[in-house]
């Protein structure tokens, strides 16, 4: 997948994470990624891969990965 925006890159990561690719010990046991994590994963690709984005927007789709994977997709955990 090529990245070009913020969108492709949240889309690219929550692929990712619906694959497993994203995760911890937790209990001695794997666990997918939290949204907070996912969220801080993102923030740090976006400035890597986009330094003269508006952190503003940067921040905006940090928040929206952060809310779909903690509210709308708990059940895939």
């Amino acid at each position: 997948m090529r990245i070009n925006n913020l969108e492709d890159l949240s889309n690219h990561l929550i692929d990712n994470w619906k694959a497993g690719n994203y995760t911890f010990v937790y209990n001695d046991h794997d666990a997918l990624a939290t949204g907070t994590m996912m969220s801080e994963i993102f923030i740090d690709e976006a400035r890597k891969k986009f330094p003269g984005e508006e952190q503003a927007e940067i921040m905006w789709h940090a928040e929206r990965l952060e809310e779909w994977i903690n509210e709308g997709n708990a059940n895939l955990q």
